[in-house]
């Protein structure tokens, strides 16, 4: 949770960019006035998350994987790899899974929506809380090298709705591979 960087300058930016250019300066993520959840405001929260997604695959951003290593520390040992920060993401244009739920999540919490990070054996994805519900989007499917396609928007949001029933059946085991990292959450704990 302390990686997502919405505070970040460069975050920031892209946060106004996709504001700007992709939302055509318009973005609500509020919710109304009186408290109440509507259907507008989740799909005004949809709206948002989509734009991120198209944002990065309009600037050509990557699905990448990296290097990974083996740490030992006593009779311990495990596989480790280098995560990157948003902005460097940003800049390389290119991200792992992880790194990906980083920046949408950091964007989404510059733009006002409750972020979270869903995680699983091998993978994580972002995705935003909506009072008790969440709203997940697959980030990985912007192309790179193995996949072979390029999901829109729409078709990362059902692969994300898709991931989320399974998430919840193992969450719901007491399956502590499946964890949810909210960020609005974990920041107020410090």
């Amino acid at each position: 949770a302390c990686m997502v960087s919405s505070e970040d300058p460069i975050i920031k930016h892209y946060a106004q960019v996709v504001q700007q250019k992709i939302l055509c300066g318009e973005a609500g993520a509020g919710v109304g006035g009186d408290g109440q959840i509507t259907d507008k405001d989740i799909k005004e929260k949809v709206r948002v998350m989509e734009g991120v997604y198209n944002a990065t695959l309009i600037s050509h951003m990557v699905y990448s994987e990296t290097q990974s290593g083996n740490t030992t520390f006593g009779d311990n040992t495990s596989s480790t790899e280098h995560i990157r920060l948003p902005r460097e993401v940003v800049s390389g244009n290119t991200g792992l899974c992880i790194e990906l739920a980083l920046l949408h999540a950091s964007i989404y919490k510059a733009a006002g929506l409750n972020a979270v990070i869903f995680l699983i054996p091998g993978h994580a994805y972002p995705g935003i809380k909506i009072g008790n519900d969440y709203i997940p989007m697959e980030a990985t499917g912007i192309n790179g090298v193995g996949l072979g396609f390029v999901m829109t928007a729409d078709q990362a949001l059902q692969r994300g709705l898709e991931e989320l029933k399974t998430f919840r059946e193992e969450f719901a085991k007491g399956n502590p591979q499946y964890r949810i990292l909210d960020i609005d959450q974990l920041y107020a704990q410090g």
